[in-house]
């Protein structure tokens, strides 16, 4: 409004007006806890001597790992059906931690026993599983060998 009178009191000059710009002061980065979807992925792998389960979130970052030994068992006890129990119930109280109850479930093992109690309990527990796949790896011949030399 200023220079809009002075324009119609001095219309030859050139009026210099100077704009001043405020700068915002930066704020301080805080560390703050990224919240956990409750959508998760649960490894399991099942080998003869041991169950390893490995809980991620969504992006595959590694939230904890968890396998029989941890919970106590040692030795050939860590392959029974009983150690298998008590680590799926070990990890079911993590995810409840975690607050994870919808699943992407990947298995990685041939027993069938193991695999089953492991899903009826992660069942009772009333995980919701969005996905259930197999990555057991299966063998095949492999590749055809060269042909023998002949002298």
């Amino acid at each position: 409004m200023e220079v809009l009178k002075q324009l119609k009191k001095k219309p030859n000059k050139v009026i210099k007006t100077k704009i001043t710009v405020e700068k915002k002061k930066s704020k301080s980065l805080k560390k703050t806890k990224k919240k956990i979807k409750n959508i998760g992925k649960l490894y399991i792998k099942i080998t003869s001597n041991n169950i390893l389960f490995t809980i991620t979130d969504k992006r595959n970052k590694v939230l904890s790992i968890i396998s029989s030994g941890m919970v106590g068992f040692k030795k050939s006890k860590r392959s029974s059906l009983y150690a298998v129990e008590l680590t799926t119930d070990y990890v079911i109280k993590k995810i409840i931690q975690y607050n994870l109850y919808k699943f992407y479930l990947y298995f990685k093992g041939i027993n069938r026993k193991k695999r089953r109690t492991c899903i009826a309990l992660l069942r009772k527990a009333k995980l919701f599983f969005l996905k259930i796949k197999d990555n057991t790896p299966i063998a095949h011949g492999g590749c055809r060998q060269k042909k023998s030399r002949r002298l």
